[in-house]
């Protein structure tokens, strides 16, 4: 794969904790683990990592997260808070869950953000106990770009950058694509 001149940089997007549903459960974010979902304080799952996100024309987001636990209880999420349209999951001992919901005003403009640059995500994105882990690539200038647009509303923080290497484990990073010239949240291609 040609990936000469490419960059990458790793965010982390500080989230917030707490959702409130519309029959006043409180669904939560662990306190020790960024990564659970708590309903009522007790743990229905936890996420592993977010495999794609897309912000839809008509405003609303469609994401797929990979899930251990219940997915079942967490399946039910949809009944608890206003802004889920839909939540659809599969089985197993690890799961994928694929979610239609409406994103808060801080989701929305990262994400209308990094659709406005000419780069791509390296999924998945990972919840870290600062927030959320994104590896975005594409051309220097394009990176820089999309950092120095950020509001201050917006806390992102740099973790690292350098030049862009593909996963080669990740049969997709063994394949010779040309480098998207512009993202539109799509699936990660190398």
């Amino acid at each position: 794969m040609n990936i000469d001149g490419v960059r990458y940089i790793t965010v982390v997007v500080a989230v917030d904790e707490c959702v409130r549903s519309k029959n006043d459960r409180q669904i939560q974010r662990g306190v020790d683990d960024p990564r659970e979902v708590r309903i009522n304080g007790t743990l229905v799952a936890t996420q592993e990592a977010i495999q794609y996100l897309n912000l839809l024309d008509d405003g609303t987001v469609v994401g797929v997260a990979r899930f251990r636990g219940d997915a079942d209880r967490l399946a039910t999420i949809e009944d608890e808070i206003p802004e889920i349209i839909s939540c659809t999951v599969t089985g197993g001992e690890t799961w994928l869950a694929y979610i239609h919901y409406e994103p808060d005003e801080l989701e929305t403009v990262l994400l209308e953000r990094i659709n406005t640059e000419a780069i791509s995500i390296d999924w998945p994105m990972k919840e870290t106990d600062d927030g959320l882990q994104v590896t975005l690539f594409g051309e220097d200038a394009a990176l820089q770009q999309l950092i120095a647009g950020f509001s201050d509303e917006v806390d992102v923080t740099l973790e690292r950058a350098g030049e862009y290497q593909p996963d080669m484990s990740d049969p997709a990073g063994q394949v010779n694509y040309p480098l998207p010239t512009h993202s539109r949240l799509a699936p990660f291609v190398p």
